[in-house]
């Protein structure tokens, strides 16, 4: 999932939309003021669920160095490891997965137009950072399939870091949901039950997937068709010629 080289959570066919793009703006360009640019930086990398970013320094060996500020968040971030000019640094998430209990109020509706355009992010960070509200446990069951483990309250919703597409389906409790989509392109929906609780993600791929399938499907029958078609008796009981 890849606004940048930063970012190995945020991937899809969306990619490239302007949201992304201003974030990726703010993390890699940044601004005049640092402490302005760090605090932006780490509201646009907690918004998405990035728990790890990687700093390419002036001294590093790639050609193109990613960050105009890359010493911005040296003795405010924990290093994880250095080594020739790159240093990785852990990004302070309150739990680290992509599943989150949030207040539907601290859901993003209005897309950001700009980098520094945060102040629907800043309250979805306040509402990931809240320590008063549930974890989550989020475990991948395959490639197109998510299990969520929760407590619901009222008034809360759940808020999943991965990119929305119509392809994905939710069951709550094993009941339908519908899935929404926030103004960062990422995925929320209600929690239809009370206390603990158990959210089903399935990607199906929508209807692009299921066209290719069946194209596919249709290529294959013909493929063994043709065999059995050029190899079929003549009414005088030879095999047709070959055309």
């Amino acid at each position: 999932r890849c606004l940048s080289d930063w970012s190995s959570d945020v991937c899809s066919s969306d990619l490239t939309n302007q949201v992304q793009q201003n974030a990726d703006a703010a993390i890699s360009f940044g601004f005049s003021d640092m402490d302005k640019e760090v605090r932006i930086t780490l509201d646009w990398l907690k918004a998405y669920g990035v728990g790890v970013i990687a700093i390419n320094g002036k001294d590093s060996q790639e050609y193109w160095k990613a960050f105009t500020h890359p010493g911005k968040f040296e003795g405010i971030l924990p290093p994880l490891w250095n080594a020739g000019g790159v240093t990785l640094y852990r990004v302070p998430l309150r739990e680290f997965t992509l599943a989150h209990i949030v207040p539907e109020a601290a859901i993003v509706r209005r897309t950001p137009k700009e980098p520094d355009d945060i102040r629907e992010v800043e309250k979805y960070v306040a509402g990931l950072d809240d320590p008063s509200l549930p974890g989550t446990a989020f475990v991948w069951e395959g490639r197109n399939r998510i299990r969520i483990r929760t407590t619901a309250a009222p008034g809360n919703v759940l808020s999943v870091q991965e990119s929305y597409h119509p392809g994905w389906h939710a069951t709550v409790a094993g009941k339908p949901q519908k899935i929404f989509k926030d103004g960062l392109g990422l995925m929320w929906l209600h929690l239809d039950c009370a206390g603990s609780c158990e959210v089903l993600l399935r990607y199906d791929g929508g209807w692009e997937l299921r066209i290719c399938r069946w194209l596919s499907w249709l290529a294959v029958a013909g493929l063994l068709a043709v065999p059995l078609l050029l190899g079929r008796p003549s009414p005088s009981g030879t095999p047709d010629p070959a055309v």
